[in-house]
């Protein structure tokens, strides 16, 4: 007892129980901690699950488009009267993209835009008496920058016969709306029949008009993440004219198109694959 009693063995044993205390409390403090950190790692997995989900409804489409202008406004109209050839000619080749998103098991919303142009060398029908030869004009219309919103509905699919096999086709139908912009001009000699003589001149209009459109397309799928891809589309739609033709009417930016591309889907899952083939 009297070890125990002694000032060095008491200084010890506050010593010894300050340690064990500090130790003990140094535990307490660090094992809740654990928890936190394991349901980190839960979020964590699950956030990056809900990413991979997400990107894989994402696809990819890029097309080439052939749009003819239905033509129905006074400078078409003027130019079938005075060119050969006429409006008809003029149907600027597109470039379109569109990042799609699957929304359920048939809708898919779409952001896309396309933009091309279209040149045609024409001559004057009427030729003046004081004139030589042919007056020969070069007209240019070119659908600078278009950008639509719009969704598509999977009406139809042909399943194939192999359950691990992507569909032989699906037929999509949609509509959406958003703005074009065309730039107009042209350039050459052209007949003034009222004074029966020929003038040159450089002549341009460019503007920005809200259209609407509706779309029918094929998708025939080559692997799980590729296919081919199909359109038919109407547009409707106008623009005003400025510039030099800034008397005449708005132009008239409607008509139809068809493409063809391909349509990709990078970040889809294995599971989202065989949920696509059911």
């Amino acid at each position: 007892m009297r070890i125990l009693s002694t000032p060095a063995t008491r200084v010890a044993i506050a010593f010894l129980v300050g340690v064990l205390g500090a130790s003990a409390s140094h535990a307490q403090q660090t094992e809740p901690a654990t928890e936190p950190r394991a349901a980190r790692r839960v979020t964590d997995t699950t956030g990056t699950s809900a990413t991979a989900g997400w990107l894989g409804r994402v696809s990819v489409i890029v097309r080439y488009d052939r749009f003819q202008p239905t033509g129905h406004s006074e400078f078409f109209t003027l130019v079938d009267r005075a060119l050969s050839p006429g409006a008809g000619a003029l149907h600027p080749q597109l470039i379109a993209g569109e990042l799609r998103v699957g929304l359920g098991a048939r809708w898919e919303f779409i952001a896309g835009g396309d933009a091309g142009k279209s040149t045609v060398a024409s001559s004057s029908i009427t030729r003046p008496a004081s004139a030589s030869s042919d007056s020969r004009q070069t007209t240019s219309l070119d659908l600078t920058n278009t950008e639509y919103l719009g969704a598509s509905w999977l009406a139809w699919r042909w399943k194939n016969a192999v359950p691990t096999a992507p569909d032989r086709i699906r037929l999509h139908v949609g509509g959406g709306a958003g703005l074009m912009s065309y730039r107009l001009r042209q350039v050459g000699d052209f007949v003034d029949v009222q004074r029966d003589l020929v003038f040159h001149d450089d002549l341009r209009s460019s503007g920005r008009g809200r259209f609407a459109y509706l779309s029918a397309a094929a998708e025939v799928p080559l692997r799980s993440w590729i296919a081919l891809d199909g359109e038919l589309r109407r547009r409707a739609g106008s623009a005003p004219m400025t510039a030099d033709y800034a008397g005449f009417d708005r132009i008239d930016l409607s008509g139809y198109s068809i493409g063809v591309g391909m349509r990709l889907r990078p970040f889809a899952t294995n599971e989202q694959r065989r949920a696509a083939r059911r």
